[in-house]
């Protein structure tokens, strides 16, 4: 288990694993840089993995600063499929997301509650 800024050129510098879990990152990723510098270190993590990846991020109870509004996670899956080719994405879990207040600034504020999928995605 590393608990660790991860960027391009330290996820070059890692081993193989069986598994990488990778769970409330990428939202971040795309939030500092970009979607293509999001996608660029999501691929290098998947080159990483053996077998599979564990998946999730926020989205709908983002601020418009994490640069995802209107995706969906239907939107997410296509992104994964399109930008991971994986054997299969399942999901295999589901929880409640922080209280909406804590993802969204002062300008935006959203109505209801937030559930995220956890998604394992297999080689």
């Amino acid at each position: 288990f590393m608990n660790v800024n991860v960027d391009a050129e330290f996820s070059r510098s890692l081993p193989k694993f069986d598994y990488v879990l990778f769970l409330a990152i990428w939202h971040h990723f795309v939030k500092r840089k970009s979607l293509e510098t999001a996608t660029e270190n999501l691929k290098i993590l998947w080159d990483k993995c053996e077998t599979g990846l564990v998946f999730e991020t926020g989205l709908t109870e983002l601020s418009s600063e994490y640069k995802l509004k209107g995706w969906s996670e239907k939107d997410l899956i296509v992104y994964l499929e399109e930008t991971l080719k994986p054997k299969s994405i399942t999901e295999i879990g589901r929880f409640q997301s922080f209280d909406q207040s804590a993802f969204t600034s002062d300008k935006e504020k959203y109505e209801g509650t937030f559930e995220r999928p956890i998604l394992l995605i297999k080689k």
